[in-house]
């Protein structure tokens, strides 16, 4: 397909510039949940997912250690078995609906839908709802052999009750996987007994470790579709898409994949003896000294910033780093040269950076961790939001507010601190799954250097990096990606899984979407300011995009930051093209050539448009409106912090469509936020780029605006703390006139809007709880998932290393071994505790699950009483409603809610003196908040 992917991407553009002509004007109808005739209201949805693991006898796992049952813990390769089996009572449950029989009768119901009756569970603890049995859920496939995706079969509504469906849905979803995966292991009862098991985690700490994940089918040969060492191919699912992808992004950058995650040092130093780790951490030492002298030369090569991966030179695998050490080598030092931070997008060149200036102390084990294949990046879960607002200028405004909040849900969801079968001293997955899906070349790389350092914005000791480059035999950089070697590199500035670059509504009206929707345009001069202003990085996308895609876009009517936007998106060579698709006339209805480079663009935030299905139909399917999916948000460990964060994504896309609040910042400055996201504990230890400007404006000058048309100087930006950002403080509540931002917080921003948008005081004291838990990750009560695991790691270690000195110390026995095998024996102590670690997640997920009115000690650890005190409220609701028949639940439709309720969620702006109450009974509740806080 190599000589037909320019014609692809040109294709891509003439696709969407036809499609747009009938979806620009789409405006949703009513929703379901929704008595607003004139549509708007937010429909909404979530993917969840999960990895599937067992616990298997220590007999039947190669290099288990006797007497260690956690080190039996493997991944388990059935999603393509059990997705089937859930799908299948899905279907089941679903017809005895429709035909209004119960769920829990014998009419029809096979024994392969367990967990679909309302009443206590087998053990008597738990009470399943009859919402939840009444909730249907549709199963996915993922990347991995072990990963089941799950999300509503039906989209969420407006009202509070569909609000409150999200939390039925996942509970619904583990029970039926666990009930299903008891049964398919034949382990059931309490969560002691160990078998297969679900857990929505953002990734698999042993992956690529034996006996934990499958090992390559020949020991020290490449995989024939990964080409990694480390996993099997058959890790990756069935399925021919995958496989080609993997493939794919291999052969187009030309090498392997190399994903390197700087080491936790302090962690697995604990791994060691004292004796052992005097020895180790004097040669890592050493060892980083010599780099560093080294780099410091100039010679990056001799310094060994990649040295030889795994052992594996490239006399012993040709393909595996060829071209990447002098490239990187390259790229290192021109990075270094400009002053330029690690958060440029350079993957492979910025971690070789990092090699060169360590922030913190080389682990005894190797300063990174490395790992070698996709399934490490696209391996990894996620919790995803999507909504559909009213309109395209809604979901353009949408889109850039959550531009802004996707870093720092990242960082208040972290749940990443093991890889590979080692600790990471970051918190989060998203660096590792853009390396593992970064498909540039070499000549790109190298491109996206000096367009960096040539772009205005970037003031660091301008063109050093580029006179180095330049300096550099360019007959390595001739490839503008892959079949265009006669073409100059396109400096693709990220990888295809990254953060989002362009902001999208900056031309949009003052008086915002709505009056967009009515024919309102905004002052051109103002929106230039604006957009420059913002869009700090659209002079590196658009000298990436095809020549003139850009003008043929507006050409056809796309405002300028959308046709932006799209021509970046077909700037990527498309990864997989079907056997005589390379043709496909935008004339002719079809839309395929640009879903393939849409659908794998992974940025932190994605705009959805409506597209038709090709030439059998080519208008948007009745009801499909503009959407936008919120990215980053790791998968948790248990429904209630999944819940959470769904829920402060759905108030927070309401908020800031109805107030009209401006929380944009330049896009420079969210690529910053997304990089300390990434920092371990930076929830707690880093400040974060935030803006903020309110519906109606009180200047310094004593003029007060009520649009977005100030100058540019005039848009307060500050560097923030997380808990300052959620709750604000007495400075920031200052109007600007005062020094201050007008800001009251974003969690007393939402819980304001919720209030006047008539939540009731159970759904008030719910969303309390819900808020509550963000609030405390943000001033340290409550650890982040990545630190909880931390520290049981921590405990865990030092636990082991006890009982090492004990064991010793009985034996009378110093060790007497070399460095070597010192460091064979803390690996496998480290990959042990890890084991316990996740074991331990397991027992947590399952005292969150249980439904107990008080919670379990390890719930208590990272939950506190809040799970419990959310629960209290839901269960007593549910006694109020009237008893549900099995013959009810059937009949109920999860989709419809009481037509008395109001909707919560909406697109629409409020009235401006609507807006202004909320914005008001916001600084009360943050006031209150803030007397609460010092009284406790």
């Amino acid at each position: 397909s190599r000589p037909v992917l320019a014609a692809v991407r040109h294709s891509a553009v003439e696709q969407f510039v036809a499609a747009y002509q009938l979806a620009k004007d789409v405006v949703t109808a009513t929703v379901p949940g929704s008595e607003n005739p004139a549509g708007g209201s937010l429909t909404w949805g979530d993917e969840l997912e999960y990895a599937l693991m067992a616990f298997a006898p220590e007999e039947l796992v190669e290099g288990c250690n006797a007497g260690d049952a956690c080190n039996a813990l493997r991944l388990e390769l059935a999603a393509a078995e059990l997705i089937p089996r859930l799908e299948a009572a899905e279907a089941e449950a679903l017809a005895l609906q429709s035909a209004g029989l119960p769920l829990g009768s014998s009419a029809g119901l096979s024994p392969s839908s367990p967990g679909l009756s309302p009443g206590l569970s087998s053990d008597g603890a738990e009470r399943v709802s009859s919402a939840e049995v009444a909730e249907r859920v549709k199963w996915i496939p993922e990347y991995g052999a072990w990963m089941v995706e799950a999300t509503p079969a039906e989209p969420y509504g407006c009202t509070e009750s569909q609000l409150w469906r999200m939390r039925e849905s996942l509970a619904a979803r583990r029970r039926r996987m666990d009930a299903m995966l008891a049964k398919r292991s034949g382990v059931t009862g309490t969560p002691d007994a160990r078998g297969s098991f679900a857990l929505s985690v953002s990734a698999f700490p042993l992956l690529g470790v034996r006996p934990h994940s499958p090992p390559v089918k020949n020991r020290g040969k490449p995989e024939p579709v990964s080409g990694s060492l480390l996993v099997s191919d058959s890790s990756i699912m069935a399925n021919p898409r995958f496989d080609a992808l993997t493939a794919n992004i291999r052969s187009r950058r030309g090498r392997q994949i190399a994903i390197r995650v700087r080491a936790d040092f302090s962690l697995e130093s604990l791994a060691f003896d004292d004796e052992d780790l005097s020895a180790a951490a004097a040669r890592t030492a050493a060892d980083d000294e010599r780099k560093l002298l080294l780099s410091e030369s100039g010679d990056l090569t001799a310094a060994g910033i990649l040295p030889p991966f795994n052992g594996v030179t490239k006399s012993d695998y040709a393909d595996y780093n060829n071209g990447f050490k002098e490239v990187d080598a390259d790229l290192a030092l021109g990075l270094k040269a400009a002053g330029l931070p690690i958060s440029y997008g350079l993957s492979d060149a910025s971690d070789a950076a990092t090699l060169v200036l360590p922030k913190t102390p080389a682990s005894p084990l190797g300063a990174n961790i490395e790992t070698d294949c996709m399934a490490f990046g696209m391996g990894c879960g996620c919790l995803q939001t999507t909504f559909q607002p009213k309109a395209l200028p809604h979901a353009l405004a949408l889109h850039d507010a959550f531009m802004v909040v996707a870093p720092l849900v990242l960082a208040l969801s972290a749940a990443t601190p093991m890889l590979h079968g080692r600790a990471a001293e970051t918190d989060v997955r998203w660096d590792s799954i853009a390396a593992g899906v970064d498909d540039r070349t070499p000549g790109e790389l190298r491109a996206a250097v000096r367009s960096r350092v040539n772009n205005a914005h970037v003031s660091a000791a301008e063109g050093a990096a580029t006179a180095h480059c330049n300096a550099v035999d360019d007959s390595l950089g001739g490839l503008g990606g892959a079949g265009e070697s006669e073409q100059k590199a396109r400096p693709l500035f990220k990888s295809r899984y990254d953060s989002s670059s362009l902001l999208l509504s900056t031309f949009l009206p003052a008086a915002g979407p709505d009056a967009a929707l009515a024919g309102a345009v905004a002052n051109t001069n103002a929106a230039a300011t604006l957009d420059a202003q913002l869009n700090d990085l659209a002079p590196l996308a658009d000298a990436c995009a095809d020549p003139g895609a850009i003008e043929k876009l507006q050409l056809a009517g796309v405002p300028l930051p959308l046709a932006r936007h799209i021509a970046w998106v077909c700037s990527r060579d498309p990864l997989v093209i079907g056997a005589g698709r390379e043709v496909l006339p935008a004339s002719e209805g079809y839309v395929e050539h640009f879903e393939l480079l849409q659908s794998t663009n992974w940025n932190s935030v994605r705009l959805k448009p409506p597209l038709g299905k090709g030439p059998s139909q080519r208008a948007p399917s009745p009801g499909v409106g503009w959407r936008v999916e919120l990215r980053t948000m790791e998968a948790s460990l248990t429904d209630f912090e999944n819940g959470a964060f769904a829920t402060f994504s759905a108030l927070y896309a309401a908020a800031v469509l109805a107030t009209g609040v401006d929380v944009r910042i330049p896009a420079s400055m969210v690529d910053a936020n997304m990089r300390t996201a990434h920092m371990k504990n930076g929830v707690l230890t880093e400040k974060f780029h935030f803006g903020y400007l309110p519906p109606i404006r009180d200047l310094p000058d004593s003029s007060t605006h009520s649009s977005s048309d100030i100058p540019s100087s005039d848009r307060p930006l500050r560097q923030l703390s997380m808990l300052e950002i959620l709750d604000s403080s007495d400075s920031l509540a200052r109007t600007l006139r005062e020094g201050g931002m007008d800001f009251p917080g974003l969690l007393p921003l939402l819980t304001a809007y919720a209030q006047h948008a008539g939540m009731s005081s159970d759904g008030l004291t719910r969303l309390a709880a819900s808020f509550e838990l963000l609030r405390r990750r943000a001033n340290g009560k409550l650890p982040t998932a990545a630190s909880y695991m931390r520290e049981k790691l921590r405990t865990v270690l030092l636990r082991r290393r006890a009982e090492g000195k004990v064991r010793r110390a009985k034996l009378s026995v110093a060790p007497t071994r070399t460095t070597d095998a010192a460091a064979a024996d803390a690996r496998a102590q480290l990959q042990a505790a890890i084991c316990e670690v996740v074991d331990d997640c397991r027992l947590l997920s399952a005292e969150a699950a249980s439904g107990s009115k008080t919670p379990g000690p390890r719930e208590l650890l990272l939950l506190g009483e809040l799970r419990c005190a959310e629960d209290a409220v839901r269960l007593r609701e549910e006694a109020l409603m009237s008893p549900i028949t099995d013959a009810a639940a059937a009949g109920h439709s999860a989709s419809v809610t009481a037509a008395s309720e109001a909707a919560l969620l909406r697109s629409e702006r409020l009235p401006t003196d609507e807006a202004v109450a909320v914005l008001a009974l916001a600084h009360k509740l943050r006031a209150s908040q803030r007397t609460q806080a010092r009284v406790g």
